[in-house]
């Protein structure tokens, strides 16, 4: 099955952005209703996602364009025997399948299948330890290859509608689709901040196991989230620092290989730009004393 283009790629660049010390801003209200209309378009488009021989063509003009931007792609890579293969996975596969076919659905096309990291998260607990050490595996690597943006922390709906001028996102016009999908990719990103701290929050569960094998692994991911990646990185920090220094039955020799062995996702073994930054102000700090 043909992997889409990243969700992230599929932003609107051409948005009336909010003037510097304009003071014009949304109320709460409002922010409440573009976010029932983002999910509106996004459950009208799933079902045309869904639904392969779907008649685009009776769509009105904006949806037509939204449509074209974000489904088209996936609607053209869509092979019916593996789309038939998942369903009847999912159904009535095993676990592994299952996890696979979940794996499968979210490169495809994330914008449509948030549901299925939050399947995946269900498995990241401590009642099957294979199955739960699978899902975390393929949920980092989605994370960080998919759902994440390079170098790039996500923001909430809030956020994002917040920056734009309201009087664009409050009279529909210009360009057709363009501030539909803006709509809808910000809820997007939205969902997928929410569902990354879930995942966190799981692997800090998984972590007070008895398992010695799952708690380093939990930990070890953690690390790989942090070094691949500047979303929730100060609360990842802080819950592997605090992790770390209330296990005092890790021996000198894990906390070393857990903190310098090489990761598998890791494009290079140099610490990213923000842990840089943090440690040359640190050097150069008035109250630094050299001896």
């Amino acid at each position: 099955m043909k992997k889409a283009m990243k969700w992230y790629s599929q932003r609107v660049v051409n948005v009336k952005r909010k003037r510097e010390g304009a003071k014009e801003s949304l109320s709460r209200d409002q922010i409440t209703i573009l976010r029932s209309e983002a999910l509106s378009l996004l459950k009208t488009d799933y079902i045309i996602y869904e639904v392969r021989n779907f008649d685009y063509r009776c769509l009105p003009v904006f949806k037509l364009k939204l449509y074209h931007h974000l489904f088209q792609e996936q609607k053209n890579s869509k092979q019916s025997d593996d789309h038939e293969w998942i369903r009847t996975v999912l159904s009535s596969g095993t676990v592994s399948d299952k996890l696979a076919a979940h794996t499968v659905l979210l490169q495809e096309s994330p914008v449509h299948n948030l549901r299925s990291v939050e399947s995946l998260l269900r498995f990241v607990n401590t009642k099957g330890k294979r199955e739960c050490v699978m899902a975390i595996d393929n949920l980092r690597d989605l994370f960080i290859g998919d759902l994440l943006i390079p170098k790039e922390k996500l923001h909430t709906f809030e956020e994002l509608v917040g920056a734009v001028e309201p009087k664009w996102l409050l009279t529909p016009g210009g360009k057709p689709g363009e501030r539909e999908r803006f709509l809808v990719i910000s809820h997007v990103e939205d969902q997928i901040r929410s569902l990354y701290k879930k995942f966190i929050d799981a692997l800090i569960t998984v972590s007070h196991d008895s398992l010695e094998a799952l708690k380093m692994k939990s930990l070890k991911t953690m690390f790989d989230l942090f070094v691949n990646n500047p979303e929730q990185e100060k609360y990842l920090l802080s819950c592997m620092i605090n992790k770390l220094g209330k296990e005092l039955t890790f021996s000198y020799f894990t906390v070393t290989y857990f903190f310098f062995h090489p990761t598998p996702t890791q494009a290079t073994p140099q610490p990213k730009l923000p842990l840089k930054q943090r440690t040359s102000s640190r050097r150069s700090s008035p109250s630094t004393t050299h001896r």
